[in-house]
């Protein structure tokens, strides 16, 4: 221990009097660590951290082929009741409702939940109670509700005594029962309910929205604790046995087959696709790590390389080499240590800053990626493996020093050596920069991609300003009356060009399929029938949104609910119903309502997301299918922050109490499938940047080295004649080389695996030429300036002086 004590003083000692090299050093390991801690906590968060529940490695999501993780009510309670394998199943489902507080209305998100919710998690009130069985027995009868503990603080300042106290839910009165413990948002990691109110409420949650008694509505989230004893295996095979007697009960649940999964992320929804994108972050934050290390590396032997007379003599005078490895050792495991603690707080910092960030959506997300002590386990990790795979090289290098050569300061052969491996590293470097800036060209000529390709609307120069009038308590004649009165006043708005009005816009979070069967065609079998996404617009949503009519008529004020029911489809969707046919004319059916006339074809668009392939939709006329929730869409020259509060005056002249949602231009309206692709550009944007640094720095390092110890050579060349071009001949041609074979080496490595940024990509593939040739000539030109300045000092040599020193 003592000899240890006296490694660890004499490497402090070593460090304080190269305070340069140990700033570089920090530096480095602090941005390669740091961008490795902060990619670690958000997969920690989303992959391994626990719900804060009682006992959460018994908790499981019960995920269903026929809807990912979502089931039916009827076929939720038919599980829950029929089971033998686990101890409670609970349902709850995410809904947005209007809240009204001393006159103050506000459109929230909540959970609806079985009785046993609270119970199943094993979680308790802090403040009155939770939510029971008896709370969720009957249709409409218990309006009581449980607060987010945030919701709580903010909303009601922390009152004491909130228990008992009622507040109005789309205008009906709710007993507030107690308030859960700060920090529990439920099942899912990334949603931040602000209330939970029982499932047994959803007439009045969701009004006009029947799915509680539905079989075949497959929209609850499950979660179920598993029995003492009972494996996943075990429990997940008994509830398919379940699952069969259901199907042989009710034919058209045939197909029905559930798998269990941790909780916190939809199930198996957003599971597979967390997890692709959390590997290729982490192997690029990985990479950065690894190019961070190739510097520190290259650093230590350059710093060997400066030391060598000293470990000479330190040899000679009985030093032992292992005794001088571990010195060497402890001073890489002193700036590693220093490295990862910089880099534990710049990541604290980022994700700070990322916890204060709100996506540009109406439900609310948290992005709380707190460092706990996984994440410090693992930073303490990096540091570790750092010192020993990029501090035992330079220390073994450094220990097998020949003496008298060395004592002479005259090894020509032992500096080659040290001057190889150090190109070695460097030539690493590039290879593992061009590979990041290889991803991050890709992602962000996909993001590039994404902003041009055509969508099915124009987003420019337009707005969107959203109400649910069935959560203010619309019937369908109030809401009909009000949407015609709305279109009416915002219409004749001052710089208002066209405006129009739908249920829901193509790529918002609140989309709607439907099947659909062609009339006189064979219907598919199961798990073959064809899906559509449908929206109910009036007469000048085209218009508005500026999406193109390919043949027929757009909707008119006579396709009102009394004359005969007919629609606008996509192309998609009469190719798909009617090949080689003329759709026009032709009918279809949804679902198991009656038959529906085509009567225009619409351009295709984009609807769930981005990456959709060519999916159909169809457009319903809102006078014939009324949907309370309005979105009104506006066009106009002017500024979006100027005609959206024109529109909401317009609303609140009709009527004042109701809260808006998803306001903002179209343009906004795109930042939630644009979201991916942004967080992607950022973060490799991010890595690429901090590659490029490291490489530069690389070798720049390398170069300054290589003059500094070749002065004495170039200013004999110099005294000799040799001209400012030959000098930079000699100085530059190896490292040329070296960016070459970096570059090539790269390119090829990035070849070979770019179908790991396909989760990240859009439009874009992965052995994409242009960005095979961007990249490398990039980071090529980024390391030959970096090279070009020491280069540039070795032309100014002075003969006389560089002859005169040793």
């Amino acid at each position: 221990m003592d000899y240890l004590l006296q490694d660890f003083r004499f490497a402090f000692r070593r460090l304080k009097q190269s305070p340069g090299f140990s700033a570089a050093a920090i530096l480095t390991l602090a941005l390669g660590i740091g961008a490795n801690t902060v990619t670690f906590s958000a997969i920690n968060k989303l992959l391994f951290r626990p719900l804060p529940v009682e006992r959460p490695s018994e908790l499981v999501s019960l995920n269903s082929n026929r809807a990912g993780a979502n089931q039916s009510y009827p076929n939720y309670k038919d599980l829950r009741d029929r089971n033998r394998s686990l101890a409670g199943l609970a349902g709850c489902r995410v809904a947005p409702v209007n809240m009204s507080q001393n006159g103050n209305n506000a459109h929230i998100w909540g959970y609806e939940v079985s009785g046993n919710y609270f119970d199943v998690l094993g979680v308790r009130a802090i403040l009155g109670r939770a939510l029971t069985p008896a709370d969720d027995q009957k249709i409409g009868a218990h309006p009581v509700m449980v607060l987010n503990y945030n919701t709580w603080q903010r909303r009601f300042a922390g009152d004491p005594a909130i228990a008992g106290k009622k507040v109005k839910i789309n205008g009906l009165d709710y007993s507030i029962l107690g308030v859960m413990p700060r920090g529990f948002f439920g099942t899912e990691l990334i949603l931040t309910p602000e209330f939970w109110v029982p499932i047994a409420m959803e007439p009045q949650i969701e009004p006009g929205n029947a799915w509680i008694n539905e079989r075949f509505d497959w929209n609850l989230w499950t979660v179920g604790r598993l029995k003492p004893g009972v494996s996943k295996t075990q429990a997940e095979s008994e509830l398919n046995t379940v699952a069969a007697q259901m199907v042989r009960e009710i034919p058209d649940l045939r197909g029905m087959q559930i798998q269990l999964s941790p909780p916190g992320l939809i199930g198996d929804t957003l599971r597979g696709g967390v997890i692709g994108f959390a590997s290729v972050l982490m192997g690029l934050a990985g990479l950065v790590l690894l190019i961070a290390c190739t510097n520190l590396a290259s650093l230590l032997l350059a710093r060997a390389a400066d030391r060598r007379k000293e470990i000479a003599l330190r040899l000679v005078l009985g030093a032992g080499k292992w005794r001088l490895v571990r010195q060497l050792l402890v001073e890489s495991l002193l700036l590693s240590a220093a490295g990862a603690t910089a880099g534990l707080f710049l990541a604290v910092w980022t994700v700070d800053a990322l916890a204060a960030w709100r996506p540009p959506i109406d439900v609310p997300i948290t992005m709380d990626f707190t460092i706990d002590q996984r994440v410090l386990a693992f930073t303490a990790g990096a540091a570790l493996l750092t010192t020993i795979l990029f501090g035992l090289i330079p220390a073994l290098q450094a220990a097998r020093t020949d003496l008298l050569p060395a004592l002479k300061n005259a090894s020509i052969t032992q500096r080659l050596r040290r001057w190889q491996l150090r190109e070695v590293l460097v030539t690493s470097q590039i290879a593992l920069s061009v590979v990041l800036l290889v991803g991050t060209v890709l992602v962000v000529r996909s993001l590039q991609r994404a902003l041009t390709i055509n969508i099915g609307f124009n987003p420019h120069s337009a707005v969107a300003v959203a109400v649910d009038l069935g959560l203010a308590g619309y019937d369908e004649t109030r809401g009909r009356e009000f949407q015609r009165r709305l279109m009416e006043q915002v219409s004749s708005l001052p710089g208002i060009t066209t405006a129009g009005f739908a249920n829901s816009l193509p790529l918002s979070l609140d989309q709607s399929t439907t099947s659909i069967f062609a009339e006189g065609k064979p219907v598919p079998p199961p798990g073959e029938v064809p899906n559509a996404n449908y929206y109910m617009v009036d007469p000048g949503y085209f218009r508005a949104m500026q999406t193109r009519l390919i043949a027929g008529r757009a909707f008119e004020p006579r396709d009102k609910k009394a004359s005969r029911p007919v629609a606008i489809v996509n192309q998609a969707f009469a190719a798909r119903l009617f090949p080689n046919e003329n759709a026009l004319g032709k009918r279809f059916r949804s679902g198991n309502s009656g038959f529906t006339e085509i009567v225009g074809i619409a351009e295709d668009g984009k609807y769930v997301s981005l990456s959709d392939g060519s999916k159909p939709a169809l457009f319903w006329p809102a006078f014939q299918h009324y949907n309370a929730t309005t979105t009104v869409v506006a066009r106009s020259p002017l500024a979006g922050d100027r005609v959206v509060p024109m529109i909401e005056r317009a609303i609140h002249e009709l009527d004042a109490s109701l809260p808006f949602f998803q306001a903002g231009t179209l343009d906004d309206h795109l930042s939630l499938p644009l979201l991916p692709a942004r967080l992607a550009a950022i973060m490799l944007a991010a890595f690429g940047g901090l590659a490029i640094v490291l490489a530069a720095t690389g070798v720049y390092g390398v170069m300054a080295y290589a003059v500094s110890r070749r002065r004495r050579e170039i200013g004999i060349r110099i005294a000799i004649g040799a001209g400012r071009g030959q000098v930079l001949q000699l100085v530059l041609l190896r490292t040329t080389v070296l960016l070459g074979i970096g570059t090539c080496l790269g390119a090829l490595a990035a070849l070979a695996i770019g179908g790991l940024f396909s989760p990240i990509l859009y439009g874009v593939s992965p052995k994409d030429p242009a960005t095979f040739v961007l990249a490398p000539l990039l980071m090529a030109a980024v390391a030959f300036a970096a090279a070009w300045f020491p280069a540039l000092r070795a032309t100014a040599i002075q003969p006389a002086a560089a002859l005169r020193e040793e």
